[in-house]
């Protein structure tokens, strides 16, 4: 049984929640992707990344408030008849808490800093 991990990534410039301005990072780039501490009885495989990109930026407002660059990192995964619906084509992984990133509360996605050893927790059932 094989099943194929793609993990994608969107730059998106956070500040507070908000989109502001143009982002101006660029070559977003994932690297040593691997699955580890798998779950089986918890359904839960971790998949650890190193995130990099070029022109990374954070700073203070006036006001004081922290603003930030972050990336956002979803994960697809190809459904070989395996699953219990016995779909097959790609599926949207679902993330849960756990990893280095807290997932939304969809879990459909984190928003991840750069950096080596990200991690996500996907819950594969």
């Amino acid at each position: 049984m094989k099943k194929f991990i793609f993990l994608l990534v969107l730059l998106w410039t956070v500040d507070c929640g908000l989109l502001t301005g143009i982002a101006r990072a660029s070559n977003v780039t994932v690297t040593n992707v691997s699955l580890t501490n798998v779950n089986v009885a918890a359904s839960t495989v971790d998949i650890k990344f190193d995130l990099a990109q070029d022109n990374t930026f954070s700073g203070t407002d006036a006001n004081g408030a922290s603003f930030y660059d972050r990336i956002w990192v979803f994960v697809k995964f190809w459904k070989d008849g395996w699953a219990t619906d016995g779909t097959v084509g790609w599926a949207h992984a679902t993330l849960t808490s756990g990893g280095t990133n807290t997932p939304t509360s969809d879990g459909k996605g984190a928003f991840c800093q750069t950096g080596t050893l990200q991690t996500v927790r996907w819950n594969y059932v």
